[in-house]
């Protein structure tokens, strides 16, 4: 009897002196395959010779690959260009390993079929956004995720990508970006945002954006609120970790509680239909806590809002409390790493235990010390 494909890849990763990939293969025969292994669940981490072994025995056996996720590991350029010749996979998840632009271009050239490429914290740098950019405008381009997260893409690199998303007709069906925590100076910021605003807004495929730590300001989130009034199909925002103060997340609000009103008069469900807001990690205080509370209590989309960590005080976190009493759409509101005084507990002590009908879910809960309410995070 012949060998199985599974048998003859096995047998070449022995030869090869690497039997333990075999273990990345399903036991039982079948197309496609799905090779997955995190560096946390790995005995050894993986290199540019495992990289050349997979790709090779692969061929070898006749395996039909669909997917390669290898977070964390040690795969190199050179591994990059031996996984590339897996032109039939859909799915590359080399995350944390150690491509540089030209590893990056090997994939772009070869991998011309595959639909989710995630490649956060590898130093891509400025040609690797432009790499991107150029994959992206190709004609029939199947992409719908891109992670290029930590990447130390500067604005031109981002600034690329974002111009391949303006045009509908070739832009590929992108679902899920992030660029989040690359290499903006403070003069750069706002240029990238004034991008994105305007490849989102045009955009009618994109559902996540992650923008996380790219020194947005004010004026950033006010283009941002921009794309979000336009944007039909968006469901998730990123903005964590940024210099939003209360005038940006006023502006953010203000987007979705517009889209409530319009809405309603219209007699219609609100547009956009953002569901997931997070905002965690800036400065928009009790000012923008008090614009994101008048948001809440207008029901928009919003499912879940995450404003930790951002300078918010008694007064902020009560209206935030006290809006989530009203009938909303919202089932859960993250305040955690603010200050909560008497009124901030009262209000949380209320939506948490009063007799009402909310039902939103915080990361805080109130505990009473000699007669007084006191705030502690949730236990998830």
């Amino acid at each position: 009897m012949a060998p199985s494909a599974i048998s003859k890849f096995s047998n070449y990763a022995a030869s090869q002196g690497r039997p333990d990939l075999a273990e990345l293969l399903p036991t039982e025969e079948g197309a496609p395959v799905v090779i997955e292994l995190g560096a946390a669940n790995a005995s050894r981490l993986l290199d540019d010779e495992d990289a050349e072994v997979i790709a090779e025995g692969s061929k070898d056996a006749g395996l039909w690959i669909e997917k390669v996720a290898l977070p964390h590991h040690s795969v190199g350029d050179a591994g990059a260009a031996h996984l590339a010749k897996l032109s039939m996979c859909k799915a590359l998840d080399l995350t944390a390993n150690g491509l540089s632009a030209k590893g990056l271009e090997a994939i772009t050239e070869a991998m011309t079929g595959v639909t989710s490429l995630k490649l956060g914290w590898n130093a891509l740098g400025r040609a690797g956004g432009e790499i991107v950019a150029k994959a992206m405008g190709r004609p029939g381009c199947p992409l719908k995720e891109l992670d290029l997260s930590h990447c130390e893409i500067d604005a031109p690199g981002l600034i690329a990508i974002c111009a391949v998303l303006r045009h509908e007709e070739t832009a590929p069906p992108i679902e899920i970006l992030d660029l989040g925590s690359n290499k903006l100076f403070c003069e750069t910021h706002e240029d990238v945002a004034k991008q994105v605003s305007t490849c989102v807004g045009l955009n009618k495929t994109l559902k996540v954006l992650r923008l996380r730590n790219l020194r947005f300001d004010d004026a950033c989130a006010g283009y941002i609120s921009d794309a979000i009034r336009v944007n039909k199909s968006l469901t998730e925002v990123d903005l964590s970790a940024n210099r939003i103060c209360a005038a940006g997340a006023a502006a953010l609000a203000g987007a979705l509680y517009d889209a409530c009103f319009t809405a309603r008069r219209k007699q219609m469900e609100p547009e956009p239909p953002l569901k997931k807001l997070d905002l965690s990690r800036n400065v928009v205080g009790d000012g923008g806590a008090a614009a994101l509370a008048e948001m809440i209590a207008a029901d928009p989309s919003l499912t879940e809002l995450r404003v930790c960590n951002n300078g918010i005080r008694d007064e902020g976190g009560a209206a935030l409390a006290t809006a989530c009493l009203a009938k909303t759409h919202l089932e859960y509101l993250a305040m955690w790493g603010n200050t909560f005084g008497p009124k901030a507990c009262a209000a949380i002590d209320h939506l948490d235990n009063g007799d009402h009908d909310a039902f939103v879910d915080l990361d805080v809960r109130t505990y009473e010390v000699d007669g007084k309410l006191k705030a502690s995070r949730a236990n998830k």
